[in-house]
C-alpha cells in the first residue's frame, strides 16, 4: 500500500511539473503580472532579449496591417491576474509599449502606437 501511495505521489508531481513547463513554453503566456512595479523595468530602446528575460517567455508576434513601417514587429503577452503587455520593436529594440494592469489602468512607454 505504501508503494502505491509513493508511486501516486511521484506521478502527480510529474504531471504538475510537466503542466507548468508546457504553460511556460507557450509564447505570449506568462504568470508575470504587468503592474506599476513591473513597468519601472521597461525603457525605450530596451533589447527584445532583455524583455524576454524579465518576462520569462518570448512574446507572441502580432501582425498589424496598419503598421506601414518595414522591419517593425509587435509582440503580445498575456500576464497573470488578467494583465497584458503589447510592445513594438524595430531592429530588436523596443520603440514603445502599452500595458494593461490588473486594476484596469493602461500605461504607455515610449511611442507605442506610432
Amino acid at each position: 500500500m505504501a508503494k502505491r501511495i509513493k508511486l501516486f505521489t511521484v506521478m502527480a508531481a510529474l504531471c504538475f511539473i510537466s503542466s507548468q513547463t508546457t504553460f511556460a513554453a507557450q509564447p505570449g503566456k506568462t504568470e508575470t503580472v504587468f503592474n506599476k512595479r513591473f513597468i519601472r523595468n521597461l525603457k525605450p530602446m530596451m533589447p527584445y532579449e532583455k524583455l524576454v528575460t524579465l518576462i520569462g517567455t518570448p512574446g507572441a508576434a502580432v501582425r498589424d496591417r496598419k503598421d506601414k513601417s518595414p522591419g517593425t514587429v509587435r509582440y503580445h503577452w498575456d500576464g497573470g491576474k488578467s494583465s497584458a503587455l503589447n510592445a513594438r520593436f524595430a531592429a530588436g529594440k523596443m520603440l514603445g509599449a502599452t500595458m494593461l494592469a490588473p486594476n484596469g489602468n493602461s500605461y504607455t512607454i515610449g511611442r507605442a502606437e506610432q
